[in-house]
Parts: C-alpha cells; structure tokens; sequence
C-alpha cells in the first residue's frame, strides 16, 4: 500500500486508493486540522451515500465486487482497528497491529477477512457499526495528544511519518478513496476487484 500525492490517481485493484494532495500530505498539521479534514471527508462521504437507495446497498459493483454495505463495513472496521491502535499508543503498549503500511498481499487478505466477517451483517447493524466507530474515531484523536500526533519515530511500523498519517489512512483519506468509488459507481463506472 503506498502512498500517493500527486494529480494522478493510484488505483489498488480497480479502485482509487490513497489519493492524498502532496500539500495535504507534507502540511504542518494539528490536531484541530486534523480534526477538521476528518469531518469534512466525512461529510462529503456521507452525502454521497445519502444518494444511495436502501435497496441499493448489497448491489455489488462499488469496489469490485463490494457492495455499499460491504464498504461501509470495511471504512468501519479500518477505524476500529485505528482506534485500537491510538489506545495502545497512549497506554505506551507495543500496537497489536499498526493499520498502515501494511504490505499488499496481507492487506488482500485481511480485507478479505473483514468483509467474510461483515458479510451475513443486517444493513442496520452496518449503518449502526460505521456511525459508531466515526465517532470513536473522533473521541480517540481528540484524546491523543496533539505531540504524538505529530511525532515521528514513535511507532516502529509508521518509519519517519507523523502519527497523524496514520490516522488520515484509517479515517479522512479512507474516506476519499471511497467516496470517490461510490460516486463512479453510482455513474455507473464502478470496478470489478475489491479493495
């Protein structure tokens, strides 16, 4: 998984991942910023579901063969595993699993398993889990310390970046990368792999 920021987009299988504005990317950052970029992807995002018929959500097509239910599932389990991880930091324990950075192969295979974990879900209980952990990914990052959000060499997986790209990856860039498959499928562009 590697990330890119510039014009172009970098598609991972036929769908648009991690697509970052290299002033995005290289910013000063705070935690108030950080804040404001999640909440605004979030909105964006939400307003292109709102779009969605309930009886479009199993529809596959959005991401592959995902459905909008089966994204909604995965951004939601992206975030719980972030929030996860932004608990263990602060409780200075060595993260479980550190949700970025993650080589392709494995990253196939665990979103492979949270979408075979998601899959027999009610679409209320999806909706319910991916409103849940937005706002746990909310409460986590205000509760983080805006020094180790900025901190580089802090968690051994994340190398010489911040923290907060972390924590984009699982929450305002995740978002984007979705949204902007939501829309192309609602246009009727949407791909045939999965995330």
């Amino acid at each position: 998984m590697g990330l890119k920021y510039d014009a172009s987009i970098n598609y991972y299988g036929d769908c648009p991942h991690f697509v970052i504005r290299q002033e995005e990317y290289e910013m000063e950052m705070t935690r108030s910023h950080l804040l404001q970029l999640i909440q605004s992807e979030r909105e964006v995002l939400e307003a292109a579901l709102a779009q969605v018929r309930e009886d479009r959500m199993d529809e596959p097509g959005v991401c592959g063969a995902w459905s909008v239910k089966d994204v909604l599932a995965h951004i939601a389990a992206w975030e719980e595993l972030m929030v996860r991880c932004l608990r263990e930091i602060q409780d200075r324990a060595v993260p479980v699993l550190v949700p970025y950075g993650i080589p392709d192969d494995a990253l196939d295979e665990l979103n492979g398993q949270i979408r075979e974990e998601n899959r027999e879900k009610p679409l209320d209980q999806v909706l319910e889990e991916f409103q849940r952990s937005y706002g746990e990914s909310v409460r986590a990052v205000e509760a983080t310390p805006e020094e180790e959000l900025l901190a580089v060499g802090r968690v051994e997986e994340l190398g010489n970046e911040p923290l907060w790209h972390m924590v984009a990856a699982n929450t305002c860039w995740h978002y984007r990368d979705h949204g902007a498959s939501l829309e192309a499928w609602q246009k009727g562009l949407g791909g045939d792999k999965a995330p």
